[in-house]
């Protein structure tokens, strides 16, 4: 069986001063990617200046929840967080096993859902089909 990679949260600084935050199992690719101009369409018209840091991750989910939680903080709140980081491309490790989790300190509180919507994100209201 195929060792599970692991995931990196990264931050990019770009030109305008603007940060951009992302995930991926392979860092150097993806922020090539993002000066190339096609990685992601914010960086396409905010192209990168520098990698800021970026952080390791067991999984996709844990570094998909990090993402979030990320994209909550204010820049200058983002930039203090990833000051501690590795701004360097990741060396490979030879087990695919994390080396470090730096998750942020605090969770901002979860956003309210969608109008109309519950909790499990099905559409209230009335049932078209059924004429009420």
């Amino acid at each position: 069986m195929k060792p599970q990679p692991c995931w990196y949260l990264y931050l990019i600084e770009c030109r305008d001063g603007s940060l951009y935050t992302g995930i991926t199992v392979d860092v150097e690719r993806r922020y090539a990617q993002h000066v190339a101009g096609t990685g992601a369409r914010y960086t396409r018209s905010h192209p990168p200046l520098r990698l800021l840091g970026h952080c390791v991750y067991p999984d996709r989910g844990q570094a998909s929840s990090a993402e979030y939680r990320i994209k909550q903080l204010t820049p200058t709140q983002k930039r203090l967080l990833c000051s501690g980081w590795r701004a360097e491309v990741p060396d490979r490790p030879q087990n695919n096993t994390p080396r470090q989790l730096q998750p942020p300190a605090s969770k901002p509180p979860m956003p309210r859902h969608a109008a109309g919507r519950d909790a499990g994100g099905i559409r209230r209201g009335r049932n078209i089909a059924a004429g009420s």
